[in-house]
This record gives C-alpha cells, structure tokens and sequence, in this order.
C-alpha cells in the first residue's frame, strides 16, 4: 500500500511538472510565458502575467484581484497586437472573471510600451 502511494505522488509531482509554465519576469509586474510562445504565419501568440499590488488594482478592476493572465495576439507584418482570452485571478487563485477577448481587433503599439517591446522581441525585423 506504502508504494502504491509512493508511485502515486511522484506520477502526480512529474505530471504538474510537464505543464509548468516557464514564466520570464520582465519587471516586478509583467511576466512572459515563454512556453506559451506558438508561432502561426505571420501571428505570434504568448501568455502574459500581470500582478497587482493593492495600490496598481487597474480602477474598474475588482479591489482583490491579484493577477490577471492575458493571451496577446502579435501581428508580427503589421507589427500590431490584439488581446485574446485573459482570466482575472485573485490572489488565493480564484477566477474572478474570464474573457474571451477580442483576438482580432488590433492596435498599433506605442513606442516604448509593453505591446513595442513583444512586438521587438517576438517578431523582429527582417
């Protein structure tokens, strides 16, 4: 019974590993999953993780969101980007509110911004 339970937390411990995101902390609030990185043509998706401290909550977002988790969607020729499905995480994990985005409408990316650097990053220039 003692190995049953054994090989039961390790089947456990190593399939949570093979689904572990690899985030890359690109400051104190923004992470990248770079796992999450697929490549389809001229789009680029990727996760991005966003943590709130209590005085950064967005206004319009709930006081007790801690993270939200948002799929960009890069246009890597128009040199674009477009939020898709994005779920708003308090701090004890707890979805808060999910979306399924807008994947499609695009917007051009300031200079010097989060959306500039990915668009740099995932997407440079021939």
């Amino acid at each position: 019974m003692r190995a049953t339970r054994i090989a039961v937390a390790l089947t456990m411990v190593f399939a949570v590993n093979c689904y572990a995101s690899n985030w890359f902390e690109m400051n104190e609030s923004i992470s990248i999953d770079m796992d999450s990185v697929v490549q389809s043509g001229r789009y680029v998706s990727v996760w991005v993780k966003r943590t709130f401290t209590p005085t950064t909550v967005p206004s319009g977002v709930p006081k007790d969101a801690y993270q939200a988790l948002t799929r960009w969607r890069l246009d890597c020729v128009e040199h674009r980007y477009a939020y898709g499905a994005g779920t708003l995480l308090s701090q004890k994990g707890n979805v808060l509110h999910q979306t399924d985005g807008t994947p499609n409408a695009f917007h051009d990316a300031p200079p010097d911004t989060l959306a500039d650097v990915m668009l740099n990053v995932f997407c440079p220039k021939q």
